[in-house]
């Protein structure tokens, strides 16, 4: 079958499709940096600095977003961000879907990592705080920037005990998503791990441990083509209470915890959105001919109901006001988009 296509032959999300199309297989961890003027620096992506004296820039670390089963730091050229900015460029990749965030503790409130994914972005900070002087990178001026998932990703971290604070990063910027956000936590994790652990012929009810040896000893390919569906809005697998990443104490306090923990932290943050929200949802259909008024209701009101559990209605008619052109709120099908 082709990556790019569904088991349905469904049309594939538009963006989803380009970011797959233009994709290219590169190393994890991609500096940059530009500078001009002076003459001075090193070229992007290459040795140290000739002279300890020399200047040292800021570093700005991104992490990619759209979704927490795909995607890629590799399609986002920090080059040109670099040069503008006076600043060195850092993308980084980290494990996505079953690999990056199977959870398959059924225990809330007991430790046992999970948050892999999470994880690898600790190990690039670390990796960066030991070699980016040798791309004239500052390691203590790096912001950690992430977008949509990446951006509840960096959020996460900000609250996190397993990141000692004001050691890795130091400023953050949050753009189109949050761990405040209704998909950026996991509910259940371990109903979907136990989709994975049946269609690998490994029991669910077995101790975590001797669960996790299990899944261990499977075939990679047996694992990854574990079907399952992620509930609307939401996210099979992703960031979720492990009790080392992410405190236990999210299970009941997420939103206080969260808020006492940010307003408390020492990080300076920049929180923002951008541009055609949820791009990726949409096929290249929608994109190109616009949706009917009935489709949208539909969308919009599957998404409240996915998402909150009371004043259903009242939430969807604040929604549909929001997002309302009303000096022509009567119009054709063609421009809704």
């Amino acid at each position: 079958m082709n990556m790019h296509q569904t088991h349905a032959c469904d049309p594939s999300n538009h963006g989803v499709y380009d970011y797959l199309m233009n994709g290219e297989q590169k190393n994890s961890l991609r500096p940059y940096l530009n500078r001009y003027g002076t003459g001075s620096g090193c070229p992007a992506g290459t040795g140290s600095r000739e002279s300890s004296g020399a200047q040292k820039y800021p570093v700005m670390v991104f992490v990619h977003g759209e979704s927490y089963e795909w995607n890629s730091g590799n399609p986002y050229d920090g080059s040109v961000l670099a040069s503008f900015g006076q600043i060195l460029v850092v993308t980084i990749n980290y494990r996505l879907g079953i690999l990056g965030f199977l959870n398959a503790n059924i225990d809330r409130f007991s430790k046992a990592p999970a948050n892999y994914g999470l994880m690898d972005i600790i190990a690039a900070l670390h990796w960066i705080q030991e070699n980016i002087e040798g791309f004239g990178g500052d390691p203590r001026s790096v912001t950690l920037a992430g977008h949509g998932t990446g951006a509840a990703c960096v959020h996460f971290l900000i609250a996190s005990a397993a990141v000692p604070e004001g050691l890795l990063f130091h400023r953050a910027m949050l753009m189109s998503g949050s761990a405040l956000a209704p998909w950026s936590l996991v509910g259940e994790p371990a109903k979907f791990a136990a989709y994975v652990s049946h269609h690998v012929n490994c029991s669910p009810d077995l101790p975590h441990q001797m669960l996790l040896k299990c899944l261990r000893d499977k075939p990679l390919s047996d694992i990854m083509s574990t079907p399952v569906r992620a509930p609307d809005f939401g996210n099979a697998f992703g960031p979720s209470v492990d009790g080392v990443v992410i405190g236990t104490f999210y299970v009941v306090w997420i939103i206080p915890s969260l808020a006492i923990s940010i307003l408390s932290s020492s990080y300076d943050m920049l929180v923002g959105v951008t541009r055609a929200e949820a791009y990726f949802v949409f096929n290249s259909e929608d994109v190109q001919y616009g949706i009917e008024a009935d489709r949208r209701s539909k969308i919009l009101k599957n998404y409240v109901k996915s998402t909150y559990s009371y004043h259903l209605n009242e939430i969807l008619a604040t929604i549909v006001n929001e997002y309302t052109d009303w000096e022509r709120p009567i119009q054709h099908p063609i421009n809704i988009r």
